[in-house]
């Protein structure tokens, strides 16, 4: 029988129920929600009613939201493919650096695209296509976004591998109709077959050639099989010289090679078949259907820590014998952390008795992506000539330094 827990408030007994929503992502669409009530109460002491709300919250969880990994904003990069937000993973974050049944039951991205209910003659929904313009009698819509894991967290079916070398190239799986899934009609006319390799981390592969010997060798983590499905070509959704051509590709690479890389985008399948397989690197991932790929494009370097400073007024009126105060703000830009000395100078007429300044504190100290603040007063006496003066406040941090102004118009002493 279940129970639930009530707490004394103020002497009241009151009932505990929990209520958990996940966080909404525009990159996924799954949410879940559950809420845990009592029919009767039942008094327990405080510790035991907290333990027990622990409990029940972890066993009622629903799927969670992960968001492990970078997104890619530019989306796909084959306009047939409506995923807008691809994860971008490294093979070995697939792998979960193991081979076998280990890496099936322990990878985040398990059991990949699937379908339910089962459609003979799909092979896990790999060939779907999405929506569009599908040939007659074509299943729609294609592969998921997103999964729910073994693990039952919404992640990312839809990922960007980048900075990848290619191996062999191939074909096979010819056919000239369209899978029964995708409707069984014949194909145009050509030659269709699945165009498909492996693909390798240089970092983890640094030679393919002598490379993932054995189930035991961690080189195998660094490597994926990748499948440009027939289908896919058939239908025109890869183009001519740009997403998923494979022509293209192999033109463009060089097998092994670690120095023509590429960047490519597809669904992560699981193909239980080939598990044992030195060609499939002893492990059953693939991206199928690879929907996209380019020449690795390097990114620029991120821009150095650094500040920017401001001031607020930057300009005030005094008449001579008067004050005012400016507030003098730094914030942290590009992970910027420590402190910056502020120091404040005076230009303007020749005058007996120049505008002075302080600033409280002299010194502030940024955390990463923080702000803080300064007041600058500006002091002027009877002796002050009128005029324009422009306060310059400098905030200096080893090598940075960066300055504002504040412009100051003395006029006549209020009589």
């Amino acid at each position: 029988m279940n129970r639930v827990c009530w707490l004394s408030i103020c002497g009241h007994p009151t009932q505990i129920f929990l209520r958990r929503y996940p966080p909404l992502e525009n990159t996924l669409t799954e949410q879940a929600s559950s809420t845990l009530y009592s029919r009767k109460p039942a008094r327990w002491p405080l510790a035991v009613c907290l333990t027990a709300i622990i409990l029940s919250a972890l066993i009622a969880l629903p799927a969670t939201i992960v968001a492990a990994f970078p997104v890619d904003s530019a989306g796909s990069w084959n306009p047939n493919v409506p995923c807008s937000s691809p994860w971008i993973v490294r093979i070995s974050d697939i792998t979960d650096n193991m081979t076998g049944s280990s890496s099936y039951s322990n990878s985040l991205f398990s059991p990949g695209i699937t379908e339910n209910p089962y459609i003979s003659g799909s092979q896990g929904a790999k060939r779907w296509l999405t929506p569009g313009a599908t040939p007659s009698g074509w299943h729609s819509p294609g592969p998921s976004c997103t999964i729910t894991n073994s693990k039952g967290q919404v992640v990312a079916a839809f990922v960007e591998i980048n900075g990848v070398g290619r191996a062999f190239w191939n074909y096979q799986d010819c056919s000239a109709s369209y899978d029964t899934v995708n409707g069984g009609t014949p194909t145009p006319s050509g030659h269709w077959c699945d165009s498909y390799g492996n693909l390798f981390d240089p970092a983890l592969v640094p030679n393919y050639s002598t490379s993932c010997t054995s189930a035991s060798d961690p080189t195998c983590w660094g490597r994926i099989h990748v499948e440009i499905d027939r289908d896919w070509l058939a239908a025109g959704y890869c183009g001519t010289g740009t997403a998923c051509d494979n022509n293209t590709l192999v033109q463009q690479t060089t097998s092994a090679s670690a120095t023509t890389l590429i960047d490519v985008q597809g669904f992560v399948f699981w193909d239980r078949d080939h598990v044992n397989e030195t060609w499939h690197s002893f492990s059953g991932w693939e991206l199928h259907a690879l929907t996209a790929w380019r020449i690795h494009q390097l990114q620029p370097p991120p821009p150095p820590p650094d500040f920017t400073i401001s001031a607020n007024p930057s300009s005030m009126s005094l008449s001579a014998g008067s004050s005012g105060s400016s507030t003098i703000s730094l914030t942290s830009l590009n992970g910027f952390t420590g402190a910056a000395t502020l120091t404040a100078t005076v230009t303007g007429p020749i005058t007996l008795d120049n505008p002075t300044t302080s600033l409280n504190p002299s010194s502030i100290t940024l955390a990463g992506g923080g702000t803080g603040s300064s007041t600058l007063t500006v002091s002027t006496s009877l002796l002050t000539t009128p005029g324009t003066y422009t306060i310059t406040a400098t905030a200096s941090s080893g090598r940075l330094s960066h300055s504002t102004t504040v412009t100051v118009t003395v006029g006549l002493p209020l009589l």
